[in-house]
């Protein structure tokens, strides 16, 4: 995500390089409202700002913006203070656009995404049909987290949505440092395996 000044200087820029390369009039659009949102959701000054402080305090901040996010996620709800002071470090803020899939159903899945602002469709099989709306405080793709199997949904963002991801080389790295809540996935892992698996 683009610091704020950034987000200006890109405006600016973009603009000149679409015109030079007569881009579509109608995509020259899409691309402007996309630096708009950023500069007026302010997703780059927060990017910015933790980027810039010493650890600890990156960590104070990111815990009170994103503890209440995590807790909603059943394999977090039980996790130490000391295990989310840990993940927070490593959540990537990032936007996505109207219309964009976030995940597509049959990709191998590497992130969790927490939505902090925005709706998503969940779609059924044939990739159209809307099985659920996601919004504020959910999340999507835990099963990234815990094997390597193929994502079952697509998930289509509805509106320009602020969301954290967090994907699953960080996650790994989290848990090397805590086995105890390691063995605690890999418990909820086989279980979901378990509950996902056809009856034979």
């Amino acid at each position: 995500v683009l610091s704020l000044v950034g987000s200006e200087m890109c405006i600016r820029d973009s603009n000149t390089f679409m015109r030079d390369r007569r881009v579509p009039r109608e995509l020259q659009g899409r691309v402007r409202e996309y630096y708009n949102y950023l500069w007026d959701s302010r997703m780059g000054q927060q990017g910015e700002l933790l980027d810039d402080l010493p650890i600890p305090l990156h960590i104070e901040i990111a815990l009170h913006l994103n503890r209440n996010l995590l807790r909603k996620v059943p394999l977090f709800e039980n996790a130490s203070e000391s295990f989310l002071r840990e993940l927070v470090l490593h959540l990537e803020p990032t936007v996505s656009i109207p219309g964009e899939d976030v995940v597509r159903r049959g990709e191998i899945g590497h992130r969790i995404y927490f939505i902090n602002r925005g709706h998503v469709d969940v779609l059924g099989p044939d990739d159209a049909t809307v099985v659920a709306t996601l919004s504020d405080g959910d999340f999507f793709g835990e099963m990234a987290l815990l094997s390597s199997r193929p994502r079952a949904n697509t998930v289509r963002a509805v509106d320009y949505c602020n969301l954290y991801a967090l994907g699953r080389d960080k996650f790994d790295q989290v848990l090397a440092a805590f086995p105890e809540f390691a063995a605690e996935v890999t418990r909820v892992a086989d279980l979901r395996r378990v509950e996902t698996e056809p009856d034979p």
